[in-house]
């Protein structure tokens, strides 16, 4: 069958302005389903499932999203369409993902920053963090750790012995001979 997944980007603006309360956002969906089930009588479609998105405004004026859904037909069968649809949609999303990916670029209306600010950036990131977990330390009433060999400037480098096998008594290539 056929896609239908159609975006109107003016039509979904206007049909996502809220209603002004959530009882006329609940009549809406209820006469929406109504509908579906009409259509589904005049052209004889047995099993519908149905999710569908609404805003409203909430007591406060605030604008909230709702979702209803509902299953005309046998019940015992919504799962499987729910989930053919999740996998359609999924694998319409990954499509549209790998085509916006091999598009070439949108031409840039700034120039990038220069190369040398992101580790400037990322070394005051590190210092930051590090200032924040050693002030943890010393809230929790631990010391700092002392500094290891290799990370002698790192002081919250914590040592850790590695066990080391005894020699002789492991072989990474037993049983490899051969393969790669």
């Amino acid at each position: 069958m056929e896609e239908i997944n159609r975006l109107d980007p003016a039509e979904f603006d206007r049909l996502a302005a809220p209603f002004e309360s959530q009882a006329a956002a609940h009549a809406a969906c209820r006469a929406f389903f109504e509908d579906v089930m009409a259509a589904r009588q005049k052209h004889r479609i047995f099993n519908v499932v149905l999710g569908v998105g609404v805003a409203a405004k909430d007591e406060d004026g605030a604008t909230v999203e709702r979702i209803a859904d509902a299953c005309i037909g046998d019940l015992v069968s919504a799962p499987g369409l729910a989930g053919h649809a999740l996998a359609t949609f999924e694998r319409q999303i990954r499509d549209m993902l790998s085509r916006q990916r091999m598009a070439p670029p949108p031409p840039q209306a700034e120039e990038p920053p220069p190369a040398e600010a992101a580790p400037a950036a990322e070394e005051a990131f590190d210092e930051t963090l590090r200032a924040r977990m050693l002030e943890d330390r010393r809230a929790d009433g631990e010391p700092p750790p002392p500094p290891t060999e290799d990370h002698a400037q790192d002081d919250l480098a914590v040592p850790v012995e590695t066990p080391r096998p005894e020699p002789g008594t492991f072989d990474w290539n037993a049983g490899r001979e051969g393969r790669y």
